[in-house]
């Protein structure tokens, strides 16, 4: 009997030790998911600030009319694309 009693202590040690060793799992996991959100984050800010800068240098090139061909062409294609969106968006606001 003792030694079943034994037994069912190395168990319950074992047990423990495992819940121990899965609560600091999922801390990590949270740790690691919140850190996850954070880098996502960053990383839209920059692709956001990319396409800002993009834009100013396409700008600045106009101005200073250093733009060739195929710039001008993709420049003229963003510019449509724009209008299309405004023109949608002030069909959606006058119904």
């Amino acid at each position: 009997m003792h030694h079943f009693q034994q037994t069912i202590q190395r168990l319950t040690q074992k047990l423990q030790q495992l819940l121990k060793q899965q609560e600091q799992v999922m801390k990590e996991q949270n740790k690691l998911k919140s850190l996850l959100a954070q880098k996502e984050e960053n990383s839209k800010a920059l692709a956001e600030k990319i396409v800002t800068l993009e834009q100013q240098n396409a700008i600045l090139k106009i101005a200073a009319g250093s733009m060739n061909d195929a710039e001008k062409k993709l420049f003229e294609k963003r510019i449509n694309l724009y209008i299309k969106d405004l023109e949608k968006a002030i069909v959606q606001l006058s119904v």
